[in-house]
């Protein structure tokens, strides 16, 4: 029995371990220039940093930095777009310039990041 469960994990590994989702989820293509305009104020400057897609959804990534010189509160639930979820790792942001001013989104979709934003958005390119 040990040796077949060996002999199985092996395989998964000659395949570069690509089992399960792992084999599913692909890099996504995505325009990484600045944008703003995703809260109600522009005091929240995003930046993508990477996306991927499988399974019929996207996931993008974004660094969120305080543009301001007050203490941010964040709210996901007031993201502009049509994200099937969003969640950050931090929901308040120092003053700008101040350590703990940055932080990051991760927003889920059922279209690529720049089709999932309104209309409007301020620096977001074409993907």
């Amino acid at each position: 029995k040990h040796k077949r469960e060996r002999d199985r994990t092996q395989s998964a590994d000659e395949r570069g371990g690509e089992t399960g989702l792992a084999g599913r989820v692909r890099a996504a293509r995505i325009d990484t220039g600045r944008v703003t305009g995703l809260l109600p104020h522009d005091e929240v400057e995003f930046t993508p940093m990477a996306a991927w897609r499988g399974q019929g959804h996207y996931v993008t990534t974004l660094i969120l930095r305080n543009r301001s010189d007050r203490e941010q509160t964040l709210d996901q639930s007031r993201f502009y777009g049509a994200w099937v979820a969003a969640t950050l790792e931090r929901d308040r942001l120092a003053p700008a310039g101040e350590v703990g001013d940055t932080t990051y989104a991760y927003l889920i979709s059922t279209v690529p990041f720049s089709r999932a934003m309104p209309a409007g958005i301020s620096g977001l390119g074409g993907s």
